[in-house]
């Protein structure tokens, strides 16, 4: 059996080394280092294993010596070419040969505008330097390069079987050295960059809108947290036009001539800002331990002062490092503030997982390639372009939703607030009823009968006496009826309040009864119910009741009625309370803006009973429906 496991690693082996490239060796042998071939149909390609290397602290080593001299160039292996904090002068070197029929017009191009020197040379097969361009940097405008792009390009023209070499020499006096070489052919070329660039600017747009609407919805709503997402993306912003070259290019503000570092400390306030944006979008400080809070509070003042404190003392690379590690470590600390808010359930969790997921993963990236030199590829640098786009979408709508979600509270509370109150006034109202109703039946409704009672007496006292006079006794005749009116209105005004019988007779015969004693003075008004009857529980009855009755008797004191009805509807998920009155209306505006501020407590009433209140005022007259659930 172990016979045959080792039979199958070395065919393994053996065929892995088959298939396998064979291993560019150093450019240190007689000859001439492999060419790339291109055809007719040549688009793009990132040589790799057709760049070699060559790196020097000589600044005076010119084309020709490199030309002259045998130097060790060796292959880059990788597919990127890094050579971390190594601040020499860096010469790179490949060998294009056209066998194709056709004059290519080509583009070298280095996808990187953050360097100290670049100069370029294309060398013929004889040796011959046919082309150079010297002395380009960062601060070099766009108006003055060859090609106009943010970053460099060459042009490089080759005749159907000749063969060139192509020479960059790159020197960077700070920072990781990167450079992502790439061929193109002519029109491939201004095809990517009308790609990219417009990519570039979409994403530019996409943060700065964010940043505009979230400043401006922070003024609107003190929300605090748009201040947080506002400083995020402004600074991020700023950080994205300042490392694609738009400040210096079409502006011609150069960044590095305001502060040394200026990328640092923008990267450390946008930190500060998306720290403490974390922590309020994931409400992890009641998720999290403490310990892991502060920490996250402790970091987002501490890297913006060190950021700050290397750019002004121009502090070495050891705290340039402290702060990345920092940096990174913030990253992971809003990692796992989005992991425990996905255990805990939390729907911004998940929201921010799918925006930022890409944006920390390229920040860890990043920040490896400058600690620990791991491998960048072009989907690093193509991804930049995409992943604003994608965490200001996903994060705009979360946050769209949030503060919907906030305004539907707020008003849900105003409600339940206007709720409660509209609930103590009516039950203050409805003691206060209570206790009137009382008051009006044991002792003015005593009083009366007392008032009665010795008017009777009296009346009979008067009726025995012979010189009475005819004029004072028809006086005695006139107040009776007036004390019966009086007791009879009295007794009215009582059930109205406070109907003894509500709870035996119900709803319905409740309103009926109170319909048909207004009958019998006022308007001629009648009562009609419909559908199958529904029991409601009694304080909602009792408020029914009262919202019916007080508007019959409002309609039946306005002097133009001459007819009405009251009708109580069933319905199938509501109870409909229509009130109807022949009236003859002039002015109908001013009618109707008088009706509604009369009615105004009643259509409250309603409102507290979560039901619907309508009013219509015409010529003819007024129609009101009250629609209140079960």
């Amino acid at each position: 059996m172990r016979k045959t496991l080792l039979l199958l690693a070395f065919l393994a082996n053996l065929g892995a080394a088959c298939i396998a490239r064979t291993p560019f060796p150093p450019d240190t042998l007689p000859g001439k280092p492999y060419a790339f071939p291109i055809d007719d149909q040549f688009r793009e390609t990132d040589l790799h294993g057709y760049l070699y290397a060559f790196s020097t602290v000589d600044s005076n080593l010119r084309i020709q010596d490199i030309l002259s001299k045998k130097l060790p160039f060796t292959v880059l292996e990788r597919l990127i070419p890094h050579f971390g904090n190594d601040h020499r002068y860096h010469w790179i070197r490949a060998t294009i040969i056209n066998n194709g029929t056709q004059v290519n017009q080509l583009v070298s191009y280095l996808h990187q505008n953050e360097l100290s020197d670049i100069a370029f040379y294309i060398v013929n097969d004889e040796n011959e330097v046919t082309y150079q361009q010297e002395h380009f940097s960062q601060r070099t405008y766009i108006n003055q390069k060859p090609i106009i792009t943010r970053y460099f390009a060459f042009p490089v023209d080759i005749r159907p079987q000749q063969e060139v070499t192509i020479y960059w020499r790159v020197f960077r006096d700070e920072n990781s050295v990167i450079l992502p070489f790439k061929l193109y052919q002519r029109n491939a070329f201004h095809a990517f960059l009308v790609t990219y660039d417009s990519l570039a600017f979409i994403s530019l747009g996409v943060i700065l809108s964010a940043f505009l609407l979230s400043f401006i919805l922070f003024f609107v709503t003190k929300y605090k947290l748009l201040i947080y997402y506002a400083g995020y993306c402004l600074f991020y912003f700023i950080l994205c036009i300042a490392n694609d070259g738009i400040i210096l290019q079409y502006f011609h503000i150069d960044p590095f001539e305001i502060a040394i570092g200026v990328r640092l400390v923008t990267t450390g306030l946008m930190m500060y800002f998306l720290l403490q944006f974390s922590r309020y979008f994931l409400s992890a400080d009641h998720l999290l331990w403490r310990w892991v809070v502060k920490t996250a509070k402790y970091l987002a003042y501490i890297l913006p002062v060190l950021s700050i404190a290397i750019a002004v003392l121009s502090l070495n690379t050891l705290f340039v490092s402290i702060f990345f590690l920092m940096g990174m470590f913030s990253i992971i600390l809003i990692f796992v503030m989005i992991i425990v808010g996905m255990i805990h359930r939390k729907r911004a969790a998940y929201f921010y997982f799918i925006a930022a997921g890409p944006y920390f993963a390229s920040c860890i990236w990043f920040a490896l390639i400058i600690l620990f030199g791991v491998p960048t590829t072009w989907f690093y640098y193509t991804s930049i372009l995409y992943i604003p786009i994608i965490e200001m979408v996903v994060l705009g709508i979360e946050l769209g939703n949030r503060l919907i979600r906030e305004r539907d509270k707020y008003y849900r509370g105003l409600n339940d607030l206007q709720r409660e109150l509209t609930s103590s006034i009516l039950k203050t109202q409805d003691a206060e009823r209570r206790r009137i109703a009382a008051d009006l039946h044991d002792e003015l409704g005593g009083t009366l009968a007392t008032i009665r009672l010795k008017f009777a007496s009296l009346k009979r006292g008067l009726y025995l006496r012979e010189n009475i006079a005819q004029p004072e006794m028809q006086d005695v005749e006139e107040i009776e009826p007036l004390i019966h009116k009086s007791s009879n209105d009295l007794r009215r005004i009582s059930q109205t309040l406070m109907p003894p019988e509500f709870e035996r007779i119900g709803l319905a015969g409740s309103i009926k009864h109170v319909v048909d004693s207004l009958s019998a003075h006022n308007a001629k008004f009648t009562f009609l119910t419909a559908g199958e009857k529904r029991n409601l529980y009694t304080e909602k009855e009792l408020a029914i009741y009262r919202i019916t009755t007080e508007m019959v008797q409002y309609i039946c004191r306005r002097d133009q009625v001459s007819r009405g009805s009251a009708q109580l509807l069933y319905c199938d998920e509501h109870l409909r309370v229509v009130i109807e009155a022949d009236e003859k209306i002039g002015s109908v505006t001013k009618t109707d803006e008088i009706v509604r501020k009369d009615l105004s407590s009643y259509s409250l009433l309603v409102n507290y009973l979560d039901g619907n209140f309508y009013l219509e005022v015409s010529h003819s007259g007024i129609f009101i429906i009250a629609e209140i659930p079960y």
